[in-house]
Parts: C-alpha cells; sequence; structure tokens
C-alpha cells in the first residue's frame, strides 16, 4: 500500500479467508488517499502486477 502517489510502498498482511484472499491495511495518520499494488505469480512462473494509485480516498 501506498499513502504518497507511490513514492514509498508498505506490506499488508495477505492470508486465505473463506475461499477468498484478505488484505488487512491499516491508514496511517494524515493519509488522504491509498495506492494499492498487487503481485501474483503461480506454479508455471506466470505473473502479474498491478498498481491502482489513488484507488480511494480517505475521510
Amino acid at each position: 500500500m501506498s499513502y504518497d502517489d507511490g513514492v514509498t510502498w508498505r506490506r499488508a498482511p495477505v492470508k486465505p479467508e473463506h475461499g477468498r484472499w484478505k488484505a488487512t491495511v491499516d491508514h496511517p495518520a494524515g493519509a488522504a488517499f491509498v495506492s494499492p499494488r498487487s503481485s501474483v505469480t503461480d506454479l508455471d512462473g506466470n505473473s502479474q502486477r498491478q498498481t491502482i494509485t489513488r484507488a480511494y480516498a480517505l475521510g
């Protein structure tokens, strides 16, 4: 997760829950926007990375 439009990144813990994956996000004080980034790789080595800048606003 990024709170400064991708200048810096923080990891969010991800765990399986009811057949889906869930990330736990703690927004820091003063943050205005959240930009998530995900990376996945399958057993064959195929991978995908996705970033959504300012996916949602806080406040």
